[in-house]
């Protein structure tokens, strides 16, 4: 089920011109996935769910740790990756 989560987010994260990689480790006999989420952009509202999803603890609950890192001008977020 996790591995199926990764693999949605990777392909949101995509579609949206933004970057993600993902990697997976265990903590406390947990599998736990990491996710670096690259923006294309300075943080803005439209980038507010994630931002929001992170500080609720939706990504937490699924077992993912998500770090958001804001872009800019010229940000190469698919090279970032």
């Amino acid at each position: 089920m996790k591995n199926l989560l990764a693999i949605s987010l990777m392909i949101l994260f995509s579609s949206k011109n933004l970057g993600a990689s993902v990697s997976k480790i265990e903590v406390k006999d947990k599998q736990v996935v990491l996710v670096d989420l690259i923006l294309n952009w300075v943080p803005e509202p439209e980038f507010g769910g994630f931002y929001a999803a992170k500080e609720l603890g939706f990504f937490e609950e699924k077992g993912l740790r998500v770090n958001i890192i804001p872009g800019g001008a010229g940000t190469p977020t698919i090279q970032m990756l």
